[in-house]
């Protein structure tokens, strides 16, 4: 009876103390450019590398990407910030980021070539996303339901790109967003309900763009709005209620347009406040 109790006391300390087994997280199948990424911010070669061991990273930058799979981001559940450099692949995967559910900043760097456009689905999952940026793709136009369900998002950059068009209600479901940034792309025109639903916006940029109008109303939603910048555009003939709703805003930069003395009176009538600073 005394070794049938020694023996299960010696089993019970085996279990409790020994260090539990950490599984391989196969990141030697992964995609090149991910791999490589990984072993570098561990310091392990890929068959060393644990499921524990990717749940420890936080923030992840990859370059490089020739292919790229849903499949290259398991096991990566506390990652907080994402940055991918420089995309080779021809096509991505539906909901590439659907299993990174606790990521909150993605920054997408020379990742779209010419002969890429952005998926519909890329965003899907990203519940707790909270700053989205992209800088310098090719991408002309956003899919309408591209931002669909980001409930979280506060800001937006998409910059030093080629963005032309953005369709009806592509911000719709962004009622966190506080910045917009589309600065530095060939934006030729705005819909009159660009911003709808965005009433916590607090600073639009569309600086460096083309746009040669602006319909009436189309600011009508920015009700919290502190800083606008229109700075190096193509605009005339701006209408007198343009920025009638805008009563908090504080700068509104028009800069490097081709307004007249008239135009600049116009806006000058129109804007709510005596203490809102316009830069000509």
């Amino acid at each position: 009876m005394k070794k049938v109790l020694n023996l299960s006391i010696i089993t019970l300390f085996t279990l409790t103390f020994l260090p539990q087994t950490s599984y391989s997280a196969d990141v030697c199948t992964r995609s090149k450019a991910i791999k490589r990424s990984l072993e570098e911010i561990l310091k392990k070669s890929c068959n060393e590398i644990s499921e524990s061991d990717l749940n420890s990273i936080s923030t992840l930058t990859i370059s490089d990407i020739g292919t790229i799979e849903t499949s290259d981001f398991n096991d990566l559940s506390s990652l907080k910030e994402l940055t991918l450099v420089t995309l080779w692949a021809k096509t991505l995967p539906d909901a590439l980021f659907a299993k990174l559910e606790n990521l909150e900043v993605l920054n997408l760097e020379y990742f779209f070539p010419k002969t890429l456009n952005a998926p519909e689905n890329l965003l899907n999952g990203l519940n707790k996303l909270k700053i989205f940026r992209i800088k310098e793709s090719f991408i002309k136009t956003i899919p309408v339901k591209f931002f669909a369900g980001l409930e979280s998002l506060e800001e937006i950059h998409i910059t030093d790109g080629l963005l032309e068009s953005l369709p009806d209600g592509v911000f719709s479901d962004l009622s966190s967003l506080e910045v917009l940034d589309l600065s530095k792309n060939r934006l030729n025109m705005l819909s009159e309900n660009f911003s709808e639903n965005l009433s916590n916006l607090i600073n639009l940029d569309l600086s460096y763009n083309l746009l040669e109008t602006i319909p009436e109303g189309t600011f009508d939603g920015l009700v919290k709005a502190k800083y606008i910048s229109l700075v190096k555009n193509k605009l005339q003939n701006v209408s007198e209620d343009l920025f009638v709703n805008n009563r908090d805003l504080k700068l509104l930069s028009v800069g490097y347009n081709p307004f007249s003395e008239r135009d600049k009176d116009t806006i000058r009538q129109g804007i709510y406040s005596q203490e809102t600073k316009i830069l000509f």
